[in-house]
């Protein structure tokens, strides 16, 4: 007898042996048909048991893994089932599988009871199939859980409720986080805005709309084009676009305000999980406004220490690593752009006199001030004034040194030309102190010789005595002149002078004080009066000294050349030789009355002390130096004036 499900499926076949060959009667058949039946029914019973377990038990799994609290209420009985997690939850004792309405009721909160109970009846009596609260419950422990409750209404044919399922989720999590992100949002120091997948604002915080002098409720529905500067739009799509496919963007825009005002910020949008674009905007102004501020200042800066060619320099003690300045750079020979910035690129440029105090002053890592000097490549040498200030680290280390430096070389000579001019001053009021006492004794003297000449024949062999003795006076009394020419304390008589027909006027005299061997060579300014005012016999003077000075310094012959030019408002007299030149150490001291490099006896030390004095009493000034082709030359330079007219031309004393 086959075993057959109600749907028509065969489990299986029910037999019956006999020992005897035989055909089952009627009454056989019903009995085997009926045992056939009853072993379904077992099946069937067996079946639906294994069904309703498994079904159970993925009830009960599927309550554990929602950690939620499952809950079956029924209205009529008012009975009310609780899953495990009610007690999982809340910490409150599930009783019994029939638990009355205010093992709910008694928890939820007061201020939220009323307003749940309501929409709660306010389901249960309309068609609704479904209802959701938002309200607080208190767990065992007092303190209150957010709960996010929500239910399925079961109703009978006629729309009665009949029962009511439903599950209360712990949301107190993601309530407290929306919390803190809704206080970060609005109270956050930049503009904070959400937009949708359209790109429309759905939410700004607070300081996004002061920020544009909207109200949320008007700036909420807007587009980022209504707010960015109308020719910046085109730029605009494709940025949203590369949002939109994932990327990042970060850029400055200049925005506009609800007044049609505008302003720069700082925009930074990227898209969330959820599809929706998140974008947070910093006004800026503030920003360019010190930025403005802070190139203004640095050019003014820049301007003031290129005009005053000062130097400035940052170097890093620990690494050695140094940024000079252009100008900087310039004083120690280097190229603008070339200097490799390291503390030995800067030591070789460092006199070898002044290295070891530099590096002291690296060794002590203090603040300092020293003047030093620079060598460079080519033999130059600049004196340079350093100011330098040492930052610590925390440990009390050096770790960076700031400083500004500028080339005095230029002040140290002008320096030193005034301790020279001071010097030459004192020495020539000395001088013509002396000059006139000397000049009142030297008066007595030829006094006396005249007297005794009177007392003696033309034959006394006195008479050659006294001969000598008047010449050794009138040499005195040269030298005399010397000294209160250079002491400018001698009376002379001013004109206006060309000085090319002075020059021009001993062409017959210097031959005869220049030996054969030196070539004299006139270079006067041809059709060019250089007027001059000065006394003759001084300019004479002038010219013969420097003339045999030039001569003394070729004892070999040479070539020696006086020249007259015209520059701007001055008149030049220049006296070149073709000698070896003036050794360095004794140029600062040529004009020093006394002082003479010759033999004792071959000079007297005053012949460019009194061109000095001559050429300075004139209102002009001596320059010497040597020529790069060999010799010296020296240059007295005249104040020019205007041409003379025969009322003008009158000397004068002075």
């Amino acid at each position: 007898m086959p075993l057959m499900t109600e749907e028509g499926l065969g489990l299986g076949t029910l037999a019956v042996l006999d020992y005897l060959p035989r055909k089952l009667t009627d009454v056989q058949c019903l009995t085997l048909r009926t045992l056939a039946h009853q072993v379904m029914s077992r099946f069937e019973l067996l079946r639906q048991s294994r069904q309703r377990a498994t079904h159970y038990e993925r009830l009960h799994m599927v309550c554990q893994a929602t950690n939620d609290a499952i809950w079956d209420y029924n209205p009529e009985t008012r009975c009310l089932w609780w899953s495990e997690g009610y007690q999982t939850l809340f910490g409150h004792s599930r009783l019994s599988d029939c638990m009355p309405l205010s093992s709910w009721t008694d928890y939820v909160h007061p201020e939220d009871l009323a307003e749940v109970q309501r929409d709660l009846r306010l389901t249960l009596n309309s068609a609704e199939q479904t209802w959701s609260s938002h309200y607080r419950f208190r767990r065992l422990d007092g303190s209150y859980a957010e709960i996010f409750d929500r239910g399925t209404v079961l109703r009978d044919a006629s729309g009665v409720p009949i029962r009511m399922v439903g599950a209360m989720q712990d949301v107190t999590r993601s309530v407290y986080a929306e919390a803190r992100y809704r206080q970060l949002f609005e109270h956050f120091p930049d503009g904070i805005a959400v937009l949708n997948k359209e790109s429309i604002y759905i939410d700004a915080n607070q300081r996004l709309c002061e920020m544009f002098g909207y109200s949320k409720e008007q700036f909420i529905g807007l587009h980022p084009r209504e707010i960015i500067r109308p020719d910046q739009e085109p730029g605009l799509y494709p940025v949203i676009d590369d949002i939109h496919a994932g990327g990042a963007h970060s850029q400055e825009w200049i925005m506009k305000r609800s007044d049609g005002s505008l302003f720069p910020a700082d925009i930074n949008a990227k898209m969330m999980v959820d599809g929706t674009m998140l974008a947070s905007i910093r006004d800026v102004s503030e920003r360019h406004r010190v930025q403005a501020a802070l190139r203004v200042a640095e050019e003014r800066m820049r301007f003031a220490l290129d005009n005053a060619r000062v130097g400035v320099w940052d170097m890093d003690i620990t690494s050695g690593r140094t940024d000079w300045s252009d100008w900087l750079q310039i004083q120690f020979g280097y190229k603008p752009g070339t200097f490799p910035g390291t503390s030995d690129a800067f030591l070789s440029r460092v006199h070898p006199e002044d290295l070891g105090m530099v590096e002291r002053r690296f060794e002590q890592g203090d603040d300092f001030g020293l003047v030093i000097r620079s060598l460079w490549p080519d033999g130059t040498t600049r004196w340079i004034r350093a100011v330098g200030h040492v930052y610590r680290d925390a440990q009390g280390r050096p770790k960076r040194s700031l400083g500004i430096s500028q080339d005095i070389t230029e002040q140290r000579s002008l320096e030193e030309q005034v301790q020279q001019s001071q010097k030459l001053e004192a020495v020539g009021r000395l001088a013509g102190g002396v000059a006139h006492d000397f000049n009142n004794l030297l008066t007595i003297i030829l006094g006396f010789v005249e007297m005794l000449r009177a007392d003696l024949d033309e034959e006394d062999e006195r008479m050659g005595h006294l001969n000598d003795i008047e010449q050794a006076a009138d040499s005195a009394t040269s030298l005399v002149r010397q000294l209160l020419a250079f002491s400018r304390k001698q009376v002379i008589e001013t004109r206006q002078l060309n000085l090319n027909e002075v020059l021009s006027g001993m062409r017959a005299m210097l031959p005869r004080l220049i030996p054969e061997d030196v070539i004299i060579e006139f270079r006067l300014s041809e059709g060019e009066d250089l007027w001059v005012k000065a006394d003759r016999g001084q300019l004479e003077q002038v010219i013969l000294n420097l003339a045999v000075n030039a001569r003394d310094a070729m004892p070999l012959g040479g070539r020696l050349i006086l020249e007259v030019a015209g520059e701007d408002e001055w008149v030049l007299l220049r006296v070149c030789d073709t000698g070896s030149g003036i050794p360095p150490q004794i140029l600062d001291r040529l004009f020093e009355p006394f002082f003479t490099t010759k033999e004792v006896g071959r000079g007297t030390g005053l012949g460019l002390a009194t061109v000095h004095g001559i050429v300075t009493q004139a209102g002009g000034k001596v320059q010497v130096w040597n020529r790069a082709e060999g010799g010296a030359c020296f240059e007295a330079r005249f104040p020019r004036c205007e041409y003379p007219k025969s009322s003008h031309n009158e000397p004068g004393p002075e």
